[in-house]
């Protein structure tokens, strides 16, 4: 984010000098806002929030990071109000799904079935989508793989090839 923000402020700079703006960017100065929906990008914040409603009722899709239903609910419905698709790749760049331990193995499987159950996929969208999903979280893993990350990585291979022949 710090790059974007970096790569953001230089271009408004190159932009302003070009158009004979003389005000500066204020990007470095100027917070983001946090939005209802985008604050479940926070590390920490999902489990401290599901901890304290009393007892805890919501329930957790991806135990990793704790992150609950309705933190999904929230981003769904947010998304679905600015007309973006959602996805399981989109809802993990708004929140901490599938950056936890099992890097997506058993939370990207309870997403689809829960946007499923929302009606956000029909037919095969839904593993088309985890197919996706699950080659991002791949592609990242692989070239460390070795001793017990690679038996765990051979279960999730398993898992998924076994119950949705999701050939990664």
């Amino acid at each position: 984010m710090t790059t974007y923000r970096l790569m953001a402020e230089k271009t408004v700079d190159l932009v302003c000098a070009r158009l004979g703006v003389p005000t500066p960017c204020q990007t470095h100065t100027q917070p983001l806002t946090l939005t209802p929906a985008c604050q479940w990008t926070k590390p920490g914040l999902a489990p401290r929030v599901w901890l304290q409603s009393e007892p805890p009722r919501d329930m957790l899709l991806c135990e990793c990071e704790m992150v609950p239903k309705g933190a999904i609910d929230s981003i769904a419905d947010a998304m679905g109000m600015v007309g973006d698709r959602t996805d399981l790749k989109a809802i993990g760049l708004r929140s901490r799904v599938g950056k936890g331990t099992c890097q997506g193995v058993f939370c990207g499987v309870r997403m689809a079935a829960y946007l499923y159950n929302r009606g956000m996929y029909t037919g095969d969208e839904g593993l088309v989508d985890l197919r996706a999903f699950l080659k991002g979280r791949w592609k990242g893993i692989r070239p460390v793989l070795w001793g017990p990350a690679l038996a765990q990585e051979e279960l999730q291979e398993a898992l998924h090839c076994g119950f949705f022949c999701l050939e990664l």
